[in-house]
């Protein structure tokens, strides 16, 4: 998936009253397949530019374009099929549903889907279980698993519908350093097996070695900070009228 965003600004508004800009973002462009590390410190705008990218939030201004198709130009119901078919995202918190078993939170995005006929479902989900090393604990429900196990299953349905972006929000935050090296290498390779493009957000410092091309969020303005040579700031977007 070629993502394109130009001119990209949002601001939200404080109890006060007053504006408050938490992105503003000229261009950046990701080709398919690319392994992004967005980097920045709490509260930089990661998780408001990932639920922008997962078009769950409309930006204030500017456009996301996913191969030549504006986001936010479609129709909500078409926007939220090309959700359901191209996106996945692993929540910070997980979201996964209480009273369901781990099976049936991964399968559980079949259905918006669409595609697959429902005979499929569990050997989709029982199949996505095993590549996390989960297909043991497919009966058992979230408050039976421990917090990487619950992480695991999140990733195994972000990933279950095969999605053509992989959007991760801080997915290591709450693993010590041994299980967050395996849930690591276990999106980064679902996710070049499957050719994924993969964006993941963290301010762990610890996680730069494993990425080629990293971007830095800073005061909503989002840079390239990728360890290589001939790197070009992202520029912000310019001042436009609020009316």
């Amino acid at each position: 998936m070629h993502i394109q965003i130009s001119g990209l600004q949002h601001t939200f508004t404080t109890p006060s009253g007053e504006a408050h800009r938490v992105l503003d973002i000229a261009a950046w462009t990701l080709e398919s397949g690319e392994q992004v590390l967005l980097r920045g410190v709490s509260g930089s705008g990661k998780t408001t530019l990932l639920n922008i990218m997962a078009g769950l939030l409309k930006p204030t201004q500017g456009t996301i374009t996913f191969d030549k198709r504006d986001l936010y130009a479609l129709a909500e119901p078409l926007r939220d099929r090309l959700r359901a078919r191209a996106i996945g995202y692993v929540f910070q918190q997980h979201y996964l549903l209480a009273h369901l078993t781990a099976l049936e939170n991964v399968i559980l995005p079949l259905g918006f889907d669409g595609r697959a006929p429902k005979s499929d479902w569990r050997k989709l989900g029982m199949s996505m279980l095993d590549a996390v090393g989960l297909a043991d604990f497919a009966r058992y429900r979230p408050a039976k698993m421990s917090t990487g196990q619950r992480l695991r299953v999140a990733v195994a349905r972000a990933l279950v519908n095969s999605p053509a972006l992989l959007l991760a929000d801080e997915p290591t935050a709450a693993l010590d350093a041994e299980s967050s090296a395996h849930v690591l290498n276990l999106i980064q390779s679902l996710c070049s097996a499957s050719g994924a493009t993969l964006i993941l957000s963290s301010h762990d410092p610890a996680l730069e070695s494993r990425f080629t091309r990293m971007l830095t969020l800073q005061a909503g303005r989002l840079s390239d900070t990728s360890p290589r040579p001939g790197t070009q700031s992202v520029m912000p977007a310019p001042e436009r009228s609020q009316a």
